[in-house]
């Protein structure tokens, strides 16, 4: 069991920095559980029972009350730390809410093993992967912070800087994004994508009406780079706008 538990908390490691996202996640799941597993001691259930779900719930509520450590070290992006916490004081949250479950009265159990499962399994990005989200957003964002001088270009027709400027300060943006969409969760990919495709449209038909000298054309296609830069920079983790002081 402590191998599972544990495989199932470096997944959650990740998620607690974000970090955002996966924090608020975790939290919720501990409250949710302790209001199962500590307080629901109905008449029926036995003496026996009632003293097995206490011991468990001292332990499951031990384990809760370090998130706030937890929280600081995923601020802090302590990677080490994190997952020492998470294979150390809380890697006996899964034994201890399959033990209080199983002395629940029956029609609690599904409910409860219901959120136990969300707490083991909530999804979570691994610290390798929010590292490397990190490293790519510092390009994305480098690129971005480069639309005023783009914008400068466009508004006085420079064909030759504003093409050069986007196969030049610009030309990573499609690789960083691609990099970082593999490595977001798999429920957020298909958005991040979507936001991506747009971003990379619009550069290509800034680079062609620039190409064409299209004035109309260039200010109508920068409109668009300048919107997908700011779309596709809201799907960065929490953690990574943290990082980078985006927030």
């Amino acid at each position: 069991m402590s191998t599972m538990v544990a495989s199932l908390f470096t997944h959650a490691a990740g998620a607690l920095r974000r970090l955002g996202t996966l924090a608020l996640a975790v939290v919720l799941c501990f409250g949710l559980a302790a209001c199962d597993g500590g307080s629901r001691k109905a008449a029926s259930l036995s003496a026996d029972d009632i003293a097995v779900i206490e011991r468990q719930a001292e332990g499951f509520l031990t384990a809760r009350d370090r998130l706030p450590e937890l929280a600081s070290l995923v601020n802090e992006r302590d990677w080490t730390f994190t997952r020492n916490l998470i294979h150390g004081p809380m890697q006996e949250v899964g034994r201890e809410m399959l033990y209080i479950n199983q002395r629940l009265l029956p029609a609690e159990r599904p409910e409860a093993t219901k959120r136990a499962d969300a707490l083991k399994a909530a999804p979570s990005i691994s610290p390798e992967d929010m590292a490397l989200i990190t490293r790519q957003a510092e390009g994305f964002l480098s690129a971005r912070d480069r639309l005023p001088e783009l914008a400068a270009l466009v508004k006085d027709r420079n064909w030759v800087f504003t093409r050069n400027l986007i196969h030049g300060p610009m030309q990573e943006v499609s690789r960083e994004m691609s990099y970082i969409n593999q490595r977001l969760l798999p429920a957020d990919r298909a958005d991040a994508n979507k936001r991506a495709d747009k971003l990379k449209t619009a550069l290509a038909q800034l680079d062609e009406a620039a190409r064409l000298q299209d004035g109309e054309g260039l200010r109508k296609a920068y409109i668009k780079v300048a919107s997908g830069f700011g779309l596709y920079a809201q799907i960065l983790p929490q953690q990574v706008q943290e990082a980078l002081k985006q927030v």
